[in-house]
């Protein structure tokens, strides 16, 4: 047996005693303390074996990529084999979400109540939505987001406002998107695989790549369209640290910052780039304008912080409602509170004070224009903008999880 296959070997070997493991842990800590809310430790499921119209084709996808997939990987030209392993991908994705039939697989996964497309209507003006959002994260909070919108930040559902004001409005286009896009998440490690370790590594990766297990969580889930962003991110580096253009580096940069804002887990791909950073090091030392474009990238979600007066509220100037002045004692506790409110209020989010680029789309970024089409499936919910308005004018969105609403409590 030779040396590599069997460092394969143990690698595998790992691989399945770490899921045990977590699988063990987690009933323990489940049947024990009963803090983890999950059935099927350690992943959010339930044990439900079913038959429907997309099994067939979840099994023609998987017996032609074990049949096939090798030969396909080593014999097509680099490009043919980057479309042909994302169509595949799409193919799996897809075939294993239709599992539970086009409504409950595609187009009913977006729009449930703890879904990004309830907060549709709730983004007619963008730049003011964006302003509020940190207001409407807790449980205890008027018109609170729903549970997934509130445990991400601003871009992943902001990403879905955008898609509606384009056209691709409803549960069935932003399944369909989340699954085109995430599909190519393959396509990028195969990109960073050939660039890092060599293009016979990667052909021998594809396979493994298309048919990943992971394509059940990424099935017209938003998930798979923060893990596209994600390895894109890592792709672009590793093209600029391999000697192209510092253009990819930006490119990177500004990925990196929106997988920021799209989920905070994923903050973690920056050790990953940290990586691929440290195996391209000597390339890193002779250009160091690869580490100042990428920088830039993530830097610009965040440099209206560091524009002086003009992006300051009242209260953060000098002589503003929270600042002594002679003769004059100083504000008690509650305007200190009431100046810190006003700052939190103004401060924008997501680095977007005035949503410049819709105009260029034809998008009126202060209002939601009229539009010919039919309204979506979504139940709408009225949403006041004015969060010092009283509570009985308004009506209140959909409960978050009964998780969030335990974590929120003290």
């Amino acid at each position: 047996m030779t040396r590599p296959l069997l460092r394969n070997l143990y690698a595998a070997l790992a691989a399945a005693l770490l899921v045990t493991a977590a699988v063990l842990v987690g009933r323990h800590i489940q049947h024990s303390r009963h803090t983890l809310f999950v059935k099927w430790p350690p992943v959010l499921a339930v044990w439900d074996p079913h038959v429907d119209p997309g099994t067939p084709a979840a099994l023609v996808v998987a017996a032609a990529g074990v049949v096939y997939g090798p030969v396909l990987a080593a014999r097509l030209p680099w490009r043919a084999l980057l479309v042909t392993a994302w169509a595949t991908a799409t193919a799996w994705i897809a075939s294993l979400a239709l599992i539970d039939g086009w409504q409950r697989g595609i187009a009913g996964r977006l729009t449930a109540r703890h879904e990004y497309l309830q907060v549709i209507d709730r983004f007619d003006n963008i730049p003011a939505a964006l302003r509020d959002f940190t207001h409407h994260i807790l449980v205890e909070s008027p018109d609170n987001w729903p549970a997934h919108v509130a445990g991400h930040p601003p871009a992943a559902p902001l990403t879905f406002v955008l898609l509606d004001r384009v056209g691709l409005w409803g549960g069935g286009s932003a399944g369909v998107w989340c699954i085109a896009v995430g599909a190519t998440a393959c396509v990028a490690v195969l990109v960073a695989v050939r660039v890092l370790a060599g293009e016979s590594l990667a052909r021998r990766e594809a396979p493994f790549l298309v048919l990943a297990p992971a394509a059940v969580w990424m099935g017209a889930s938003a998930d798979a369209y923060f893990a596209a962003v994600a390895a894109w991110a890592v792709a672009l580096l590793a093209l600029a640290i391999r000697g192209r253009s510092s253009w990819w580096a930006a490119a990177a940069g500004l990925l990196f910052g929106l997988t920021c804002y799209l989920s905070y887990g994923l903050t973690l791909v920056a050790l990953i780039g940290a990586a691929v950073s440290l195996l391209g090091r000597r390339s890193v030392r002779e250009r160091p304008v690869l580490l100042a474009a990428l920088v830039a990238g993530p830097r610009r979600f965040d440099d209206h912080r560091r524009r002086g007066p003009s992006s300051r509220s009242p209260a953060d100037t000098p002589g503003g409602p929270a600042a002594p002045t002679a003769g004059r004692p100083p504000p008690d506790p509650a305007s200190l509170r009431s100046a810190a409110a006003s700052r939190l209020q103004n401060r924008p989010v997501l680095g977007i004070r005035r949503a410049k680029l819709l105009p260029h789309l034809g998008i009126d970024p202060l209002r939601r224009p009229p539009l010919a089409r039919p309204r979506s499936s979504i139940q709408r919910s009225a949403y006041v903008s004015n969060p010092t308005a009283p509570a009985s004018g308004s009506r209140l969105t959909l409960r978050s999880m009964s998780a969030l609403t335990r974590l929120s409590q003290p």
